[in-house]
């Protein structure tokens, strides 16, 4: 018996990781074609768009979607994949309102102008990777490893064919809309493959939603506040750079540039960290010395991090580098508008 579940573990990791390799390859192979039709500019664009919305994906289900793999019966696991899927419209309304409402000041923290349609376009993304987590869990909880592989594989082929005929139509936000497009297939591939595995979107059963809710209320109150501003941490990087070549662009002057940026970027870099810190902290004030280790221990990390690393670090070593920053080959760089910097 232990032979045969080592073998079913061997087959389901390997349906896994081939999945993944050919879904990582598709874009890749098509890399080289959308760099050509693609300005630099338009893949900032497309960053902002990850950026933003990665860390606030994380939000919209309340990290419920988490919860549908544990319990024993398929009834529960259904009630709660409903409330993460009613918690994912629902926020991401209320997110979409938030971010349309402060458009202008958010663009132009983010990067001017070219941030406004990642901005707009984020709330959608919210919702599709909001819907997709607990249908994926469910997919999961039903061993459905190879399904998980026909669905990455349609979100990357989906991403990369749109984004390539809008890129042959000159279409300005092709990159961006290609994406979305594929998280679009992406949720209604899963949606068909959880139906085929026994999932029911109906009946709704408020009732037991709002049992379900106060009996796993320990993932949105734990998890969800660390989980959002981990990744954040790793997408505010991108307001930065972003904010620097914007500023680079309209002066050449790259010292100015990063002075100028870092100036309009610090508030939210420290901001996000502080809340880190915090919620880090409140670990380290604990009773159990293995949580008061890991506190204290990422507290401190974060705090370096956003000071030493993001605000001194990075920006000096850019000052340093001057021009070098935006090196390109000649054919990338005859592309890109503004400034060129040095090419080979």
């Amino acid at each position: 018996m232990t032979s045969g579940a080592g073998a079913s573990f061997t087959r389901n990791m390997l349906t896994l990781l081939s999945g993944t390799a050919i879904a990582q390859l598709i874009p890749l192979l098509a890399t080289p074609v959308l760099t050509r039709i693609y300005t630099p500019e338009q893949f900032g664009a497309l960053a902002i768009l990850l950026a933003v919305a990665n860390p606030l994906s994380l939000l919209v289900c309340g990290r419920y979607d988490l919860t549908v793999v544990l319990p024993r019966d398929d009834e529960r696991a259904n009630v709660l994949a409903r409330l993460a899927l009613l918690l994912a419209m629902v926020v991401s309304l209320l997110l979409g309102g938030l971010l349309w409402s402060f458009r202008e000041p958010l663009s132009g923290l983010m990067g001017g102008e070219v941030a406004l349609t990642p901005v707009l376009l984020a709330p959608l993304l919210f919702l599709l990777m909001g819907f997709f987590q607990p249908l994926n869990n469910w997919l999961i909880r039903k061993q459905a490893f190879r399904a998980m592989s026909v669905n990455k594989m349609v979100q990357t082929t989906g991403i990369t064919l749109v984004s390539l005929g809008l890129g042959w139509w000159a279409f300005e936000h092709g990159l961006m809309v290609g994406y979305v497009a594929g998280w679009a297939l992406y949720v209604a591939f899963g949606a068909m493959q959880v139906r085929w595995k026994g999932f029911r979107f109906r009946p709704l059963q408020f009732a037991a939603m709002r049992e379900a809710a106060m009996a796993y209320r320990s993932f949105p109150l734990y998890n969800a506040l660390p989980a959002v501003m981990n990744t954040a941490t790793l997408s505010i990087p991108v307001f930065l750079l972003t904010r620097v070549r914007e500023l680079y662009d309209a002066t050449g002057d790259n010292a100015a540039a990063v002075v100028q940026a870092v100036g309009s970027t610090a508030g939210v870099i420290t901001g996000a960290a502080l809340i880190m810190v915090a919620v880090f902290a409140g670990f380290a004030a604990g009773e159990l010395v293995m949580f008061q280790q890991i506190g204290f221990g990422l507290a401190v990390a974060v705090l370096l991090d956003a000071t030493l690393v993001r605000l001194l670090l990075v920006p000096a070593l850019m000052t340093v580098l001057g021009e070098r920053n935006w090196y390109a080959p000649r054919w990338l760089a005859s592309n890109r508008p503004g400034p060129s910097g040095p090419g080979d």
